[in-house]
């Protein structure tokens, strides 16, 4: 388990052993592999609950609507103004994360989620609505922010990989629980499923209120310093006061100079997060307005063909594509092997080949089989994506440079697909044509990849000697 700051710095290194020597008898003493167990479990059951007024929300696109009188783009604002609230959470989550308790912060954001929801019981106005959404966002990436966290403190070494995937797995599940609610009681009892949201949310906060703060908040202590090593310069520096001196400035500055050259300037990083960006667009889109498309465009009335089309096409097709993604990469070498960036190619072009499928099939069950083909490749290429493009800067701004990927990937990607949409859908006046410039969306990624090869070829012949932003370049000399 990684050193982490203990709230008051101005303790001697005895004072800090004697703190850490306890914390660690108390862990030996109390934390038991079982309860952490159960805890990953409900951690994970929280992940799921947290997506089912997605799944609510698009498979009751069209009672919803009707029921709070909005239109199209109105109705899209809801996936985006949750963005939105995401980003802004983000933004929080990092600002706080190791000021207060991260366990109450937490349960706090949950509660704040489930609490937003229950406007939709009291106000159909449509300004009230949107502020609710927004607020939900920021509840909801705290979870997601604090899961992997929790993981990594806690989780047991041996076990550590497999509870990632199971917490990840999870996660896909949320909108598949919101459909199969909507199936079972109908999507004009709408409210009811958020209100099963709600009910097993404050259920699982309040079984997490019980367990011990040791399981779930982690004390936070300084390292000992070294002999004749100044606190200033060990390893808890970052959260002490910012000193004056010009040295000091002077780093910082070089800090900002390096990254603005290596990821702002850097046209790699920057393509490979816009290809990143192309398949999140694309699956949000999805996810909120697939229920409409089939409907409208498809012309399916029965519920329960939707709600298999959906789970196959979407829910387990980017489950079963994270999963061979894994495996593919294992085979190439891994996120920085030789033959990543072939293998992210190979999978985006097939993946447009069955994108232009999509387009022509005239009937759900085509439609679904080409969506699940073309949800696997592009679920192969963002799985190898999503670690590759920490291989097109330098290692020492990696941490920095994955931070403005997940803030291009929320910008560019998950907060504007639902309204970039129902604009689309608006302006056409037909579900068809949005979703055939969506699935058309995925050439320019295509786009995006070829240019980073080209790049990289030209590295690799003009800058043969010097140092290169592509570590891969690197593996190949």
């Amino acid at each position: 388990m990684s050193d982490k700051v203990y709230p008051t710095p101005h303790l001697t290194n005895s004072e800090i052993e004697i703190e850490l020597e306890k914390n660690k008898k108390n862990e030996e003493k109390i934390l038991s592999r079982g309860l952490r167990w159960f805890i990953l479990f409900i951690l994970c059951l929280l992940h799921s609950f947290l997506g089912v007024s997605g799944g609510v929300f698009s498979s009751g696109v069209k009672v919803i609507k009707k029921e709070l009188n909005l239109t199209d783009n109105q109705f899209g604002s809801f996936g985006s103004i949750n963005g939105i609230g995401s980003i802004i959470g983000s933004f929080l989550f990092t600002l706080l994360n190791n000021r207060i308790s991260r366990k109450y912060y937490f349960l706090f954001a949950m509660s704040l989620n489930t609490c937003m929801n229950l406007c939709f019981f009291f106000s159909n106005n449509y300004l009230i609505l949107c502020m609710a959404r927004f607020l939900s966002g920021i509840g909801c990436v705290v979870g997601y922010c604090y899961f992997p966290i929790w993981v990594d403190q806690f989780g047991m070494q041996r076990w550590k990989t497999v509870m990632f995937t199971l917490v990840n797995l999870s996660g896909n599940l949320g909108m598949l629980w919101g459909y199969l609610i909507n199936l079972i009681i109908g999507s004009e009892n709408w409210k009811l499923g958020i209100l099963t949201e709600i009910v097993c949310i404050m259920t699982l906060v309040f079984i997490l209120l019980l367990i011990p703060d040791v399981y779930l908040n982690k004390d936070m202590y300084y390292i000992p310093v070294k002999e004749g090593e100044k606190r200033e310069n060990s390893l808890f520096s970052p959260y002490l006061p910012k000193s004056n001196d010009s040295k000091e400035k002077e780093e910082s500055k070089n800090t900002n100079h390096n990254f603005y050259n290596s990821v702002l300037c850097n046209p790699s990083f920057l393509l490979i997060s816009f290809y990143k960006s192309t398949i999140a667009f694309v699956a949000i889109a999805q996810f909120f307005w697939f229920t409409d498309y089939a409907q409208t465009s498809l012309l399916v009335s029965e519920p329960k063909f939707i709600f298999l089309a959906y789970s196959v096409s979407l829910v387990f097709s980017g489950m079963g594509g994270v999963a061979l993604g894994g495996i593919i990469c294992t085979c190439v070498g891994g996120y920085d092997g030789k033959y990543a960036l072939t293998t992210m190619i190979i999978a985006q072009t097939f993946a447009c080949c069955f994108a232009f499928l999509c387009t022509k099939a005239t009937t759900l069950f085509y439609f679904a089989v080409y969506d699940t083909i073309f949800n696997v490749l592009n679920s192969i290429g963002s799985l190898i994506a999503g670690g590759y493009v920490l291989t097109t800067v330098p290692k020492d701004m990696t941490g920095t440079a994955n931070g403005t990927f997940m803030f291009l990937l929320n910008v560019l990607g998950f907060m504007p697909a639902p309204m970039v949409y129902a604009a689309v859908k608006s302006y056409f006046g037909e579900s068809k044509m949005a979703m055939t410039l969506l699935m058309y969306y995925n050439f320019l990624g295509l786009c995006a990849l070829i240019f980073v090869s080209l790049i990289k070829k030209n590295k690799k012949e003009d800058n043969e000697n010097e140092g290169t932003l592509l570590s891969d370049i690197e593996n190949e000399k």
